[in-house]
């Protein structure tokens, strides 16, 4: 056994050996006070013994944006689940995405913001009991025609935790730990009789069709797993490095995405064992890339707007964000997603969300991460193969706001039905994929030209041009993002 196995197993070891020592620390009380909200009669259906995944989905718009009929019209030929955040002040931004769920497209719904404000605290009583009536009014009938498998909650006990260290203060290096470094002892006294409450406070509303879904940060699921007993389904986020997926700063020990998951199946198994139970484990796979405007532009030298700096940076033929995120990706899958105790996986996510610098690059937006996750989801659901496509489809257009002296152009092109691209052009540059990204370096005077491509696909061959009024005297050559690594390319 190598050293780096053999650390390895010492730290799963210790984290194992670990559960034992918090769940002798809960005592009879914890058990007497637990118990009664396990019982297997208010278990949801997802707990309910069986082999296989039951459902395969994405979640399809960020807190605060729209969750439209057509984000889950786009994903319903590789899919059976869409997920998105139930808002009580505005349920008309959810409502095309719950008019179009049915017995087919379940939803995974967050309902966060029923319990919860924006900084973590708890929302009053009077106020719950509010949202929980809005809820019941939006999606009452979804629930009861079993179109709403799952009742979820995003990342709780983090996000009070978050919340609790800002207001402890301290400066950022101070604040960053207080958030990282595991549970603090006094949000998860706070928050897990809390939520073992609202769990329960849920099931007496909906009914125990759906299924409870507790979905935690890693860093508050890695030490204590100090989390609520009473939820049907469990998970957690790991997007950054599969194999370093969280590091406590504090001891500097780093976990992989097997450690977390295996103490996480260790601890509700545990659950079961005591209070009985057939509790299930959630997939979160990450298939996004988080992107900062005014860092890549400060970090490249670019000038022009953010948007341009990060349309620029997707570009660049040396980034290749997207296969990054496919491999990644596909890390996820080939480890979990035959776990016999995995009930959902929930990809996070398709749609391209913005919060201030930050813009959220979703799967629908990258084509090699697009492809896994269809062909995946097809095979988990037991569905055949795409049909045969007809010719590609094919549209190349140049970037709005993009002509200027200082910055350069972009032209982009999409396609369907084509599984490669070639410029007419431009004969040096390489196959290209189907879809991507052209930069043509700025020139001093103004000219105007005509930029061709061809894409191929199994039902023939498509040409795309595009009449671009450039800053240009002379043609300089574009690079291109091959996004596939082909030889030549990179």
């Amino acid at each position: 056994m190598t050293k780096k196995r053999a650390a390895s197993r010492v730290r799963t070891t210790a984290l194992l050996a670990a559960l034992g020592l918090f769940a002798a620390r809960e005592g009879v009380a914890r058990a007497q006070s637990s118990s009664p909200l396990s019982a297997p009669s208010n278990l949801g259906p997802a707990q309910k013994p069986r082999n296989g995944l039951g459902h395969f989905g994405h979640l399809v718009a960020l807190p605060g944006e729209t969750a439209s009929t057509q984000l889950v019209r786009e994903v319903e030929g590789h899919t059976n689940a869409v997920g998105f955040f139930f808002d009580p002040s505005r349920p008309a931004a959810t409502a095309g995405a719950v008019a179009a769920l049915s017995a087919s497209m379940g939803g995974v719904v967050f309902v966060n913001d029923v319990f919860m404000n924006a900084d973590g605290t708890s929302k009053s009583p009077a106020v719950v009991t509010m949202n929980l009536g809005i809820l019941k009014a939006n999606l009452g009938a979804k629930i009861a025609a079993s179109a709403v498998p799952y009742l979820a909650f995003d990342e709780p006990m983090w996000r009070r935790q978050v919340g609790f260290c800002k207001v402890k203060g301290g400066g950022e290096p101070a604040v960053a730990d207080c958030v990282w470094n595991g549970p603090r002892p006094e949000v998860v006294a706070e928050m897990r009789p809390k939520l073992e409450g609202w769990f329960a406070q849920l099931r007496g509303v909906v009914g125990s069709a759906p299924s409870i879904t507790y979905i935690e940060a890693h860093a508050m699921i890695r030490d204590a797993l100090e989390i609520p007993v009473n939820a049907d389904v469990y998970g957690y986020d790991c997007y950054d490095d599969f194999d370093r997926c969280s590091r406590d700063r504090r001891s500097g020990t780093t976990y992989s995405n097997r450690q977390l998951w295996d103490g996480l199946k260790a601890r509700i198994a545990s659950f079961d064992s005591r209070w009985g139970g057939h509790r299930r484990m959630a997939l979160i796979a990450p298939t996004t890339l988080l992107l900062s405007r005014g860092a890549i532009r400060n970090d490249a030298g670019i000038s022009g707007s953010p948007q341009f700096a990060l349309d620029r940076h997707l570009a660049a033929p040396t980034t290749r964000p997207d296969q990054a995120s496919a491999d990644l990706t596909k890390k996820h899958y080939d480890a979990f997603l035959r776990d016999p105790m995995t009930v959902l996986v929930g990809n996070f996510m398709w749609s391209t969300g913005e919060e201030g610098d930050a813009m959220w690059v979703g799967a629908r937006g990258l084509p090699e991460t697009r492809a896994l996750l269809e062909r995946t989801g097809r095979q988990v659901l037991g569905k055949p193969p795409a049909p045969a496509a007809g010719p590609p489809v094919v549209e190349l257009k140049a970037q709005s706001g993009a002509v200027a002296t200082r910055t350069g152009s972009i032209w982009v092109w999409t396609s369907s039905n084509a599984t490669s691209c070639r410029s007419l052009s431009d004969a040096a540059l390489p196959v290209m994929p189907p879809g991507g990204a052209l930069y043509r370096a700025p020139d001093p005077a103004p000219t105007k030209l005509t930029y061709s491509i061809a894409c191929t696909g199994p039902g023939g061959t498509t040409n795309a041009s595009v009449t671009y009024a450039s800053t240009a005297s002379r043609v300089s050559t574009p690079t291109v993002d091959c996004g596939r690594g082909r030889a030549g390319c990179l």
